[in-house]
């Protein structure tokens, strides 16, 4: 059984848009808060990272130059809707 390295190719890296690179780390914190652990985590005991997250993804969305970035935008909506998954 091989690991593969494709993901952490420096020529796909060095290819890859900043923009890209935005989506993959909003989906990645997106399925973080799915975890119970880590999103109940975020919201009881680092509030001011948990405001901070929210904030981020409401002035990335209010950025008309985003308008046109279809998967960004339901990126930062669905990250919104697990950081809310565990608020009570």
């Amino acid at each position: 059984m091989g690991i593969t390295h494709t993901s952490w190719d420096f020529k796909i890296m060095k290819a890859e848009s900043d923009l890209e690179a935005l989506i993959k780390l909003i989906r990645l914190i997106a399925n973080l808060l799915t975890v119970e652990n880590i999103g109940y985590d975020l919201i009881t005991n680092k509030s001011n990272i948990y405001k901070e997250l929210i904030k981020q993804l409401i002035v990335l969305l209010t950025n008309k130059e985003i308008t046109k970035e279809s998967e960004l935008i339901y990126c930062c909506l669905s990250c919104l809707a697990n950081s809310t998954y565990f608020e009570k």
